[in-house]
């Protein structure tokens, strides 16, 4: 090919191969790359909206919801426990109402948890924790209503003993005083010779048998107390069989002195025979203490 030829090859070159098809299809690149960099934007725009929207519509109310529900359980235990160690009804009544409008609202939380939790089986699963929780909570109630009736009863069985031993011990008291008087009255007559040995020894055995009374009632209160204040069950088999000895020893006390204490002897016999059914009656201390919940 010669010069000459080289205008008319450049005459028939195709139009997209020149310098202004070049860049026309460079322009043509760069809107589409635009386009495309527009709708993938668009795309993740949606995406990150969706994202968004499961955040602060699912997400964040599902986090506050179980929050709500670990620090509703939280506070729970701390006024269950208060509620055991009631110490009145007055206080009992008072904590078992805060304890229920707690579980109330516990409940509340539950309920909007369950309108957010998807799956079925953990909202069920939620709801029996809650109602076990529930049962418990009236369980407690039950038991410590039953400990405090039975503090009650155990506090009134130990006054009314208090009373009964002072009342007895008054009376040996009076006894004592009689036979000494009588004691007195027999060695002075003795010393003019007009007793007889055998009414003083009489004297002398009823005597000891008023101060075996005296200590005889102040163990029988001793061990009432004893088992009023026994911790663990396995102590009351041992407190029973010391009371037993201890009651029967009173009765043949008061016994003996039936004859030299006429005008007291039914008043001794009623306190001894109070202050042991204080203890072994079906309503006694050591029914009271069997009962006691662990």
């Amino acid at each position: 090919m010669t010069a000459s030829d080289l205008p008319a090859a450049t005459a028939r070159r195709p139009w997209y191969q020149s310098i202004a098809g070049n860049l026309l299809v460079a322009f043509a690149l760069i809107a589409a790359l635009t386009v495309g960099a527009t709708l993938l934007s668009l795309i993740r725009f949606n995406q990150i909206d969706a994202v968004m929207n499961r955040l602060t519509g699912v997400s964040l109310p599902l986090v506050q919801s179980s929050l709500g529900v670990e620090a509703k359980t939280a506070e729970l235990v701390v006024l269950a426990t208060e509620l055991s160690k009631a110490e009145n009804e007055a206080q009992r009544f008072q904590r078992m109402e805060n304890l229920s409008d707690q579980i109330g609202q516990l409940w509340a939380v539950l309920s909007r948890l369950q309108n957010i939790i998807s799956e079925e089986a953990t909202a069920a699963r939620l709801q029996q924790l809650v109602a076990a929780i529930n049962t418990n909570v009236g369980d407690l109630d039950r038991s410590t209503r039953e400990i405090l009736l039975l503090s009650d009863r155990r506090s009134k069985a130990i006054d009314k003993a208090e009373a009964t031993n002072e009342a007895g011990l008054r009376l040996l008291l009076q006894v004592t005083d009689d036979i000494l008087s009588r004691i007195g009255t027999r060695i002075t007559q003795g010393v003019s010779g007009q007793t007889d040995t055998p009414d003083l020894q009489r004297e002398l055995a009823s005597l000891r048998a008023a101060y075996t009374a005296r200590a005889d009632f102040n163990r029988v209160t001793t061990l009432l107390n004893g088992i009023a204040t026994a911790t663990t069950p396995d102590a009351l088999p041992g407190l029973r069989q010391q009371l037993a000895v201890a009651t029967d020893s009173l009765s043949q006390s008061v016994a003996m002195l039936a004859s030299d204490a006429a005008p007291r002897v039914g008043d001794l016999r009623d306190a001894a025979r109070s202050l042991a059914a204080l203890g072994t009656a079906d309503d006694g201390l050591l029914a009271i203490q069997q009962r006691k919940p662990a």
